[in-house]
């Protein structure tokens, strides 16, 4: 399952500015933006290629930690939980990297 600490983030902020909850869809693209954005903040615009998409180590987001493979296909860390009375309860937090 995706980091629910991760997404627990960004939902409130998100409710606040949009009147409605998060939902995935919403968190991957907040990812996809946060990805190329913090490229270009730390190395300038002409840094945000493929090879820095690429990178190896990866990054941290409102999903939790993600990487690009060579053909553009994502590869995630997940936690694992247990759902109890209607609610996810951690068993294995996700990795903090690869």
């Amino acid at each position: 399952m995706v980091d629910q600490t991760a997404l627990k983030r960004i939902s409130k902020p998100f409710q606040e500015a949009y009147g409605r909850p998060l939902s995935l869809d919403a968190a991957y693209a907040f990812d996809a933006v946060a990805v190329a954005a913090g490229i270009v903040h730390s190395k300038g615009d002409q840094a945000l290629t493929a090879d820095a998409l690429h990178a190896i180590s990866g990054f941290a987001g409102a999903t939790g930690v993600f990487r690009f493979d060579a053909q553009g296909r994502v590869e995630r860390r997940f936690a694992v939980y247990r759902l109890a009375h209607g609610k996810p309860s951690l068993l294995d937090a996700a990795p903090m990297g690869f």
